[in-house]
Protein backbone atom coordinates (compact mmCIF):
# COMPACT_ATOMS: atom_id res chain seq x y z
CA UNK A 1 0.00 0.00 0.00
CA UNK A 2 1.51 3.65 -1.06
CA UNK A 3 0.34 6.70 0.85
CA UNK A 4 0.56 10.47 -1.40
CA UNK A 5 1.57 13.02 0.84
CA UNK A 6 1.70 16.39 -0.44
CA UNK A 7 4.60 17.75 -1.95
CA UNK A 8 6.62 20.52 0.80
CA UNK A 9 6.13 23.91 -0.45
CA UNK A 10 9.11 25.64 -1.59
CA UNK A 11 10.20 28.80 0.22
CA UNK A 12 12.65 31.33 -0.19
CA UNK A 13 16.18 30.49 0.55
CA UNK A 14 17.72 31.72 3.80
CA UNK A 15 20.42 34.90 2.49
CA UNK A 16 24.10 32.82 3.01
CA UNK A 17 26.33 34.85 5.38
CA UNK A 18 29.87 34.31 4.92
CA UNK A 19 31.77 32.57 8.04
CA UNK A 20 33.53 34.88 10.66
CA UNK A 21 37.10 34.64 11.12
CA UNK A 22 38.53 34.48 14.36
CA UNK A 23 41.72 36.91 13.99
CA UNK A 24 45.21 36.96 15.69
CA UNK A 25 48.81 37.69 15.19
CA UNK A 26 52.06 35.42 15.88
CA UNK A 27 54.43 36.89 17.31
CA UNK A 28 56.53 37.40 14.18
CA UNK A 29 54.08 39.24 12.74
CA UNK A 30 52.13 36.53 10.25
CA UNK A 31 48.47 37.69 10.43
CA UNK A 32 46.06 34.91 10.92
CA UNK A 33 42.40 33.92 10.30
CA UNK A 34 40.83 31.01 12.10
CA UNK A 35 38.11 29.87 10.58
CA UNK A 36 35.96 27.48 12.67
CA UNK A 37 33.36 25.01 10.85
CA UNK A 38 32.09 22.12 13.23
CA UNK A 39 31.78 18.97 10.86
CA UNK A 40 34.25 19.98 8.85
CA UNK A 41 36.61 17.18 8.96
CA UNK A 42 39.40 17.88 6.27
CA UNK A 43 41.22 20.98 7.76
CA UNK A 44 42.52 23.71 5.05
CA UNK A 45 45.81 25.55 5.93
CA UNK A 46 47.00 28.53 3.50
CA UNK A 47 49.64 30.92 3.83
CA UNK A 48 49.52 33.76 1.55
CA UNK A 49 53.66 35.36 1.46
CA UNK A 50 53.94 39.01 -0.42
CA UNK A 51 56.21 37.20 -2.88
CA UNK A 52 54.78 37.73 -6.35
CA UNK A 53 55.18 37.61 -9.51
CA UNK A 54 55.66 41.23 -10.10
CA UNK A 55 58.43 41.00 -7.89
CA UNK A 56 60.46 38.95 -10.43
CA UNK A 57 63.31 40.38 -12.52
CA UNK A 58 62.13 40.44 -16.19
CA UNK A 59 64.87 37.96 -17.15
CA UNK A 60 63.90 35.12 -14.70
CA UNK A 61 60.15 35.79 -15.42
CA UNK A 62 58.90 32.22 -14.12
CA UNK A 63 60.71 32.01 -11.22
CA UNK A 64 58.09 32.64 -8.53
CA UNK A 65 56.12 29.62 -10.22
CA UNK A 66 59.11 27.47 -10.01
CA UNK A 67 60.10 28.54 -6.50
CA UNK A 68 56.89 27.18 -5.56
CA UNK A 69 56.51 23.88 -7.48
CA UNK A 70 60.15 22.90 -6.28
CA UNK A 71 59.32 23.44 -2.79
CA UNK A 72 57.95 20.47 -1.87
CA UNK A 73 60.29 18.15 -4.02
CA UNK A 74 62.46 17.77 -0.61
CA UNK A 75 62.81 19.93 1.88
CA UNK A 76 66.36 20.01 4.35
CA UNK A 77 65.30 17.84 7.34
CA UNK A 78 63.24 15.58 4.61
CA UNK A 79 65.53 15.23 1.35
CA UNK A 80 63.65 14.33 -2.02
CA UNK A 81 61.04 11.55 -1.84
CA UNK A 82 61.12 11.51 2.14
CA UNK A 83 59.58 14.71 2.36
CA UNK A 84 56.47 13.22 -0.10
CA UNK A 85 56.00 10.30 1.80
CA UNK A 86 55.95 11.92 5.41
CA UNK A 87 53.16 14.27 3.70
CA UNK A 88 51.08 11.01 2.27
CA UNK A 89 51.92 9.47 5.65
CA UNK A 90 49.45 12.44 7.38
CA UNK A 91 47.05 11.32 4.50
CA UNK A 92 47.35 14.98 3.60
CA UNK A 93 47.82 16.75 0.30
CA UNK A 94 50.27 19.88 -0.39
CA UNK A 95 49.71 22.52 -2.94
CA UNK A 96 49.98 26.35 -4.22
CA UNK A 97 49.97 28.52 -6.83
CA UNK A 98 52.45 31.79 -7.59
CA UNK A 99 50.07 34.38 -8.47
CA UNK A 100 50.43 38.06 -10.01
CA UNK A 101 49.94 39.65 -6.46
CA UNK A 102 51.08 36.39 -4.36
CA UNK A 103 52.68 33.31 -3.61
CA UNK A 104 50.54 31.27 -1.97
CA UNK A 105 51.17 27.45 -0.45
CA UNK A 106 48.54 25.30 1.17
CA UNK A 107 47.85 22.31 3.16
CA UNK A 108 45.02 19.96 3.27
CA UNK A 109 44.63 17.38 6.27
CA UNK A 110 42.06 15.36 8.76
CA UNK A 111 41.84 17.71 11.41
CA UNK A 112 43.29 14.59 13.65
CA UNK A 113 46.45 15.22 11.52
CA UNK A 114 46.45 18.73 11.34
CA UNK A 115 49.56 19.38 13.92
CA UNK A 116 52.21 17.30 11.73
CA UNK A 117 50.80 18.55 8.53
CA UNK A 118 51.40 22.16 9.42
CA UNK A 119 54.75 21.17 10.47
CA UNK A 120 55.25 19.74 6.98
CA UNK A 121 53.84 22.85 5.34
CA UNK A 122 55.73 25.21 7.43
CA UNK A 123 59.23 23.17 6.39
CA UNK A 124 58.23 23.30 2.67
CA UNK A 125 58.23 27.12 3.46
CA UNK A 126 60.98 27.90 5.82
CA UNK A 127 63.42 25.11 4.48
CA UNK A 128 62.91 23.72 0.51
CA UNK A 129 66.04 22.01 -0.59
CA UNK A 130 65.70 23.00 -4.24
CA UNK A 131 67.94 20.14 -5.41
CA UNK A 132 69.43 21.06 -8.95
CA UNK A 133 68.10 17.97 -10.30
CA UNK A 134 64.56 18.60 -9.51
CA UNK A 135 64.91 22.13 -10.42
CA UNK A 136 66.71 20.95 -14.08
CA UNK A 137 63.09 18.55 -13.83
CA UNK A 138 60.89 21.64 -13.79
CA UNK A 139 62.26 23.61 -16.00
CA UNK A 140 61.82 20.81 -18.28
CA UNK A 141 58.51 20.30 -17.96
CA UNK A 142 57.35 24.00 -17.12
CA UNK A 143 59.11 24.31 -21.09
CA UNK A 144 56.84 21.17 -22.26
CA UNK A 145 53.65 22.72 -20.00
CA UNK A 146 54.89 25.58 -22.74
CA UNK A 147 55.28 24.32 -25.73
CA UNK A 148 51.80 22.39 -25.46
CA UNK A 149 49.88 25.95 -24.50
CA UNK A 150 51.42 27.25 -27.66
CA UNK A 151 50.07 24.40 -29.82
CA UNK A 152 46.67 24.50 -28.84
CA UNK A 153 44.61 26.98 -30.25
CA UNK A 154 42.12 27.22 -27.12
CA UNK A 155 45.10 27.92 -24.84
CA UNK A 156 47.05 30.21 -26.93
CA UNK A 157 44.24 32.50 -27.38
CA UNK A 158 43.59 32.90 -23.67
CA UNK A 159 47.52 33.99 -23.50
CA UNK A 160 47.28 36.60 -26.64
CA UNK A 161 43.96 38.04 -24.88
CA UNK A 162 45.91 39.52 -21.49
CA UNK A 163 48.75 40.66 -24.13
CA UNK A 164 46.11 42.31 -26.19
CA UNK A 165 44.10 44.13 -23.42
CA UNK A 166 47.25 45.31 -21.15
CA UNK A 167 50.50 47.59 -21.90
CA UNK A 168 53.51 45.77 -23.15
CA UNK A 169 55.35 46.89 -19.61
CA UNK A 170 52.71 45.73 -17.44
CA UNK A 171 53.18 41.70 -15.75
CA UNK A 172 49.75 41.40 -16.98
CA UNK A 173 50.88 41.14 -20.79
CA UNK A 174 52.94 38.16 -20.34
CA UNK A 175 52.42 34.79 -19.35
CA UNK A 176 52.79 34.63 -14.75
CA UNK A 177 54.70 31.44 -15.20
CA UNK A 178 57.18 32.49 -17.63
CA UNK A 179 58.02 32.03 -21.50
CA UNK A 180 60.16 29.77 -22.81
CA UNK A 181 63.43 32.36 -22.84
CA UNK A 182 62.99 33.21 -19.08
CA UNK A 183 62.42 29.44 -18.07
CA UNK A 184 65.16 27.76 -19.49
CA UNK A 185 67.91 29.64 -17.93
CA UNK A 186 66.66 29.42 -14.30
CA UNK A 187 68.38 27.63 -11.76
CA UNK A 188 68.43 26.36 -8.49
CA UNK A 189 70.39 29.79 -7.43
CA UNK A 190 67.88 31.73 -9.22
CA UNK A 191 65.78 30.00 -6.65
CA UNK A 192 67.05 30.11 -3.70
CA UNK A 193 67.51 34.19 -4.21
CA UNK A 194 63.78 35.01 -4.75
CA UNK A 195 63.22 32.31 -1.97
CA UNK A 196 65.33 34.03 0.49
CA UNK A 197 64.47 37.80 -0.91
CA UNK A 198 60.55 36.92 -0.55
CA UNK A 199 59.47 34.28 1.36
CA UNK A 200 59.55 36.16 4.67
CA UNK A 201 56.71 36.75 7.38
CA UNK A 202 56.37 40.19 6.19
CA UNK A 203 52.97 40.84 4.66
CA UNK A 204 51.81 37.22 5.03
CA UNK A 205 48.88 35.73 6.32
CA UNK A 206 47.62 32.60 6.94
CA UNK A 207 44.43 30.99 6.73
CA UNK A 208 43.10 27.91 8.50
CA UNK A 209 39.49 26.77 8.21
CA UNK A 210 37.39 23.57 9.37
CA UNK A 211 36.75 21.52 12.54
CA UNK A 212 39.89 23.09 14.06
CA UNK A 213 41.53 20.83 17.32
CA UNK A 214 42.14 21.98 20.61
CA UNK A 215 45.38 23.81 20.57
CA UNK A 216 45.73 25.01 17.29
CA UNK A 217 46.74 28.38 18.29
CA UNK A 218 50.11 26.75 19.77
CA UNK A 219 50.97 24.73 16.69
CA UNK A 220 50.70 27.78 14.22
CA UNK A 221 52.65 29.73 16.35
CA UNK A 222 55.18 26.48 16.98
CA UNK A 223 55.62 26.02 13.56
CA UNK A 224 54.82 29.54 11.90
CA UNK A 225 55.34 32.36 14.49
CA UNK A 226 59.21 30.95 15.22
CA UNK A 227 59.88 31.74 11.69
CA UNK A 228 62.67 34.15 11.52
CA UNK A 229 64.47 33.61 8.31
CA UNK A 230 67.63 35.60 7.66
CA UNK A 231 67.10 38.59 5.56
CA UNK A 232 68.21 37.77 1.74
CA UNK A 233 69.63 40.49 -0.37
CA UNK A 234 67.55 43.55 -0.79
CA UNK A 235 65.98 44.06 -3.98
CA UNK A 236 63.13 46.63 -5.17
CA UNK A 237 60.30 47.51 -3.30
CA UNK A 238 57.00 46.26 -5.25
CA UNK A 239 55.09 47.97 -7.66
CA UNK A 240 52.68 50.80 -6.03
CA UNK A 241 50.85 51.78 -9.20
CA UNK A 242 48.62 49.71 -10.98
CA UNK A 243 50.59 47.31 -13.21
CA UNK A 244 47.71 46.90 -15.86
CA UNK A 245 47.16 49.92 -18.26
CA UNK A 246 44.72 49.06 -20.89
CA UNK A 247 46.01 49.02 -24.32
CA UNK A 248 43.59 50.39 -27.76
CA UNK A 249 40.66 47.40 -29.13
CA UNK A 250 42.96 45.03 -31.62
CA UNK A 251 41.91 42.13 -33.63
CA UNK A 252 44.77 39.36 -33.42
CA UNK A 253 44.76 36.11 -35.35
CA UNK A 254 46.91 33.85 -33.99
CA UNK A 255 47.63 31.07 -36.87
CA UNK A 256 47.33 27.22 -36.21
CA UNK A 257 47.42 26.32 -39.79
CA UNK A 258 46.25 22.10 -38.45
CA UNK A 259 43.87 23.68 -36.28
CA UNK A 260 40.13 21.97 -36.72
CA UNK A 261 38.62 24.48 -34.92
CA UNK A 262 38.79 28.03 -34.30
CA UNK A 263 39.27 29.32 -30.56
CA UNK A 264 38.04 32.85 -29.81
CA UNK A 265 38.44 34.94 -27.19
CA UNK A 266 36.94 38.45 -26.83
CA UNK A 267 37.65 40.86 -23.37
CA UNK A 268 39.17 43.97 -22.11
CA UNK A 269 39.73 45.19 -18.15
CA UNK A 270 36.96 46.29 -15.71
CA UNK A 271 37.56 47.53 -12.38
CA UNK A 272 38.86 45.56 -9.82
CA UNK A 273 36.97 43.84 -6.41
CA UNK A 274 37.03 47.07 -4.61
CA UNK A 275 34.91 49.27 -6.98
CA UNK A 276 31.56 49.50 -5.84
CA UNK A 277 29.85 48.73 -9.21
CA UNK A 278 32.12 45.61 -9.29
CA UNK A 279 29.11 43.64 -7.62
CA UNK A 280 27.09 44.91 -10.49
CA UNK A 281 29.53 44.22 -13.80
CA UNK A 282 29.50 40.66 -12.31
CA UNK A 283 25.28 40.50 -12.52
CA UNK A 284 25.98 41.77 -15.75
CA UNK A 285 28.68 39.29 -16.87
CA UNK A 286 26.98 36.27 -15.89
CA UNK A 287 23.58 37.45 -17.72
CA UNK A 288 26.08 37.24 -20.43
CA UNK A 289 27.20 34.73 -20.31
CA UNK A 290 27.59 33.09 -16.92
CA UNK A 291 25.04 29.80 -17.75
CA UNK A 292 23.86 27.63 -20.12
CA UNK A 293 20.54 29.99 -20.52
CA UNK A 294 22.34 33.31 -20.41
CA UNK A 295 22.44 35.58 -23.75
CA UNK A 296 25.93 34.45 -25.59
CA UNK A 297 25.41 30.81 -25.35
CA UNK A 298 21.62 30.96 -26.07
CA UNK A 299 22.42 32.82 -29.13
CA UNK A 300 25.63 31.31 -30.58
CA UNK A 301 24.96 27.48 -29.66
CA UNK A 302 21.23 26.92 -29.78
CA UNK A 303 19.97 29.71 -31.89
CA UNK A 304 22.71 29.68 -34.73
CA UNK A 305 24.69 26.42 -33.72
CA UNK A 306 27.85 27.91 -34.08
CA UNK A 307 29.34 26.48 -31.26
CA UNK A 308 28.51 23.56 -28.45
CA UNK A 309 29.02 26.28 -25.51
CA UNK A 310 29.68 30.07 -25.04
CA UNK A 311 30.66 31.57 -21.46
CA UNK A 312 31.93 34.73 -20.07
CA UNK A 313 33.57 36.14 -16.94
CA UNK A 314 35.69 38.04 -14.85
CA UNK A 315 38.86 37.29 -13.14
CA UNK A 316 40.04 39.64 -10.60
CA UNK A 317 43.35 40.56 -9.85
CA UNK A 318 44.40 43.54 -7.03
CA UNK A 319 44.10 46.86 -9.26
CA UNK A 320 41.56 45.19 -12.58
CA UNK A 321 39.64 42.22 -13.46
CA UNK A 322 39.44 40.70 -16.80
CA UNK A 323 36.21 40.20 -18.72
CA UNK A 324 37.00 37.63 -20.88
CA UNK A 325 34.32 36.03 -23.46
CA UNK A 326 35.62 31.72 -25.05
CA UNK A 327 34.10 29.90 -27.31
CA UNK A 328 35.30 27.57 -30.10
CA UNK A 329 33.35 27.04 -33.76
CA UNK A 330 34.54 25.62 -36.85
CA UNK A 331 36.35 27.94 -38.54
CA UNK A 332 33.72 28.73 -41.53
CA UNK A 333 31.69 30.00 -39.18
CA UNK A 334 34.27 32.17 -36.91
CA UNK A 335 34.07 35.57 -38.13
CA UNK A 336 30.02 35.15 -38.14
CA UNK A 337 31.02 33.93 -34.47
CA UNK A 338 32.82 36.89 -33.55
CA UNK A 339 30.24 39.74 -35.13
CA UNK A 340 27.39 38.27 -33.57
CA UNK A 341 29.48 37.95 -29.98
CA UNK A 342 29.94 41.43 -30.56
CA UNK A 343 26.89 42.35 -31.09
CA UNK A 344 25.27 40.62 -28.29
CA UNK A 345 28.31 42.14 -26.29
CA UNK A 346 27.08 45.77 -27.29
CA UNK A 347 24.73 46.47 -23.99
CA UNK A 348 24.05 50.24 -25.09
CA UNK A 349 21.96 48.79 -28.64
CA UNK A 350 21.13 45.52 -26.92
CA UNK A 351 20.47 46.19 -22.84
CA UNK A 352 19.85 43.40 -20.18
CA UNK A 353 16.97 42.60 -20.07
CA UNK A 354 14.71 42.06 -16.23
CA UNK A 355 15.16 38.45 -17.17
CA UNK A 356 18.27 37.78 -17.86
CA UNK A 357 19.78 39.93 -14.82
CA UNK A 358 16.53 37.81 -12.21
CA UNK A 359 18.73 34.90 -13.58
CA UNK A 360 21.45 35.88 -13.34
CA UNK A 361 21.26 36.96 -9.54
CA UNK A 362 19.00 34.03 -8.85
CA UNK A 363 22.08 31.98 -9.66
CA UNK A 364 25.01 34.02 -8.31
CA UNK A 365 23.69 34.43 -5.13
CA UNK A 366 21.59 30.69 -5.02
CA UNK A 367 24.68 29.04 -5.67
CA UNK A 368 26.73 30.72 -2.71
CA UNK A 369 25.94 28.11 -0.14
CA UNK A 370 27.62 25.30 -2.59
CA UNK A 371 30.39 27.17 -3.56
CA UNK A 372 31.50 27.77 -0.31
CA UNK A 373 30.63 24.13 1.48
CA UNK A 374 34.08 23.04 2.28
CA UNK A 375 36.47 24.40 4.53
CA UNK A 376 38.94 24.80 0.98
CA UNK A 377 36.45 26.89 -0.79
CA UNK A 378 36.36 28.76 2.57
CA UNK A 379 40.09 29.43 3.16
CA UNK A 380 40.19 30.14 -0.69
CA UNK A 381 37.95 32.56 -1.21
CA UNK A 382 39.44 34.34 1.73
CA UNK A 383 42.77 33.87 0.36
CA UNK A 384 42.01 35.74 -3.04
CA UNK A 385 39.85 38.71 -0.77
CA UNK A 386 43.14 39.03 1.57
CA UNK A 387 44.99 39.16 -2.01
CA UNK A 388 43.15 41.26 -3.60
CA UNK A 389 43.17 44.01 -0.07
CA UNK A 390 39.70 43.19 0.52
CA UNK A 391 38.36 42.44 4.27
CA UNK A 392 36.34 39.29 4.35
CA UNK A 393 33.41 40.98 5.26
CA UNK A 394 32.90 41.82 1.50
CA UNK A 395 31.42 38.65 0.52
CA UNK A 396 28.20 39.26 2.33
CA UNK A 397 27.70 43.24 0.95
CA UNK A 398 28.88 41.90 -2.36
CA UNK A 399 25.62 39.65 -2.40
CA UNK A 400 23.38 42.08 -0.86
CA UNK A 401 24.40 44.29 -3.48
CA UNK A 402 24.02 41.72 -6.36
CA UNK A 403 20.52 41.17 -4.73
CA UNK A 404 19.73 44.99 -5.43
CA UNK A 405 20.74 44.69 -9.21
CA UNK A 406 17.95 45.81 -11.95
CA UNK A 407 17.99 45.47 -15.45
CA UNK A 408 19.05 49.36 -15.39
CA UNK A 409 21.60 49.74 -12.73
CA UNK A 410 23.52 46.06 -14.14
CA UNK A 411 23.60 47.47 -17.63
CA UNK A 412 24.86 51.13 -16.66
CA UNK A 413 27.61 49.29 -14.14
CA UNK A 414 29.17 47.24 -17.10
CA UNK A 415 28.03 48.50 -20.77
CA UNK A 416 31.33 51.80 -20.31
CA UNK A 417 33.40 48.85 -19.97
CA UNK A 418 32.52 46.79 -22.95
CA UNK A 419 31.85 49.43 -25.19
CA UNK A 420 32.79 48.18 -28.83
CA UNK A 421 35.53 50.24 -28.90
CA UNK A 422 37.24 48.90 -25.75
CA UNK A 423 37.08 45.21 -26.66
CA UNK A 424 39.60 43.15 -27.82
CA UNK A 425 39.33 39.86 -29.95
CA UNK A 426 41.74 37.22 -30.31
CA UNK A 427 40.60 34.28 -32.99
CA UNK A 428 43.36 31.15 -32.74
CA UNK A 429 42.91 28.68 -36.01
CA UNK A 430 43.95 28.99 -39.45
CA UNK A 431 44.45 32.22 -40.20
CA UNK A 432 44.83 31.58 -44.44
CA UNK A 433 40.75 30.95 -43.72
CA UNK A 434 39.89 33.63 -40.61
CA UNK A 435 42.01 36.42 -42.10
CA UNK A 436 39.71 36.90 -45.38
CA UNK A 437 36.25 36.22 -43.51
CA UNK A 438 36.93 38.51 -40.52
CA UNK A 439 37.82 41.03 -43.41
CA UNK A 440 35.33 40.56 -45.56
CA UNK A 441 32.86 40.93 -41.75
CA UNK A 442 33.85 44.33 -41.25
CA UNK A 443 36.90 43.70 -38.92
CA UNK A 444 40.84 44.81 -39.42
CA UNK A 445 42.65 41.78 -37.84
CA UNK A 446 46.52 41.03 -37.61
CA UNK A 447 48.25 37.72 -37.57
CA UNK A 448 50.14 38.09 -34.71
CA UNK A 449 51.81 35.57 -32.03
CA UNK A 450 50.92 34.79 -28.40
CA UNK A 451 53.06 38.18 -27.42
CA UNK A 452 50.84 40.44 -29.99
CA UNK A 453 54.16 40.77 -32.63
CA UNK A 454 53.37 40.42 -36.43
CA UNK A 455 53.69 36.88 -38.30
CA UNK A 456 54.70 36.55 -41.52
Amino acid sequence: MTTTLPRPSIGAPAAYRFPVARRFQLDNGIAVLAYDLPGQLVVSATLLLDAPETAEPRDLEGVATLALRCADEGTVPHPGAAFTEAVEDQGATLGGAAHLWSTQLAVEAPATRLDAALALLAEAVAQPAYADEDVARHVALRLTEIEHMLADPKSSSVIALRAAVTSADSRMHRPGAGRPDTVASLSAADLHAFHDRWWTPRGATLIVAGQLPDGVDAMLQRDFGTWHPAVGPEGPDLPTTAEAEPAPGVVWVIDHPDAVQAAIAIGTLTPPRADPAWSLTQVGTAALGGSFGSRLNTVLREQRGFTYGASCGLSASRDCSLFGVHTNCRTEVAAQAVTTALELLDLDARPLTPDEVRSAVDYLVGVAPLRYDTADAIAAQAAALVEAGMPTTWIDEHHDRMRSATAASATAALAPWIAPQRLHTVIAGRADELVPALGEAGLDPRVVDVAGQPRG
